[in-house]
């Protein structure tokens, strides 16, 4: 069995820049370290299941106090 290969990007909307780090290194973190960055940032949690597709999660780990940003 193969390992899942886990990414997050982390998406800056109003800066509209973007970052890759390691799952590992964000999933033992908490969400309030980027609440205070002052804008959404959108996690992407990305798996590569045993065919080789990508599976995509969207997580919103920042509270609903603004309209939330719909990414396609």
């Amino acid at each position: 069995m193969k390992k899942f290969l886990e990414q997050i990007r982390i998406k800056e909307a109003s800066l509209k820049s973007e970052s890759v780090i390691d799952y590992e290194d964000i999933k033992n973190k908490e969400s309030t370290k980027y609440e205070k960055l002052g804008c959404q940032i959108v996690l992407y949690i990305e798996k590569k299941d045993e065919l080789g597709k990508l599976k995509t999660k969207n997580l919103d780990i920042n509270k609903q106090r603004d309209k939330p940003t719909q990414l396609q």
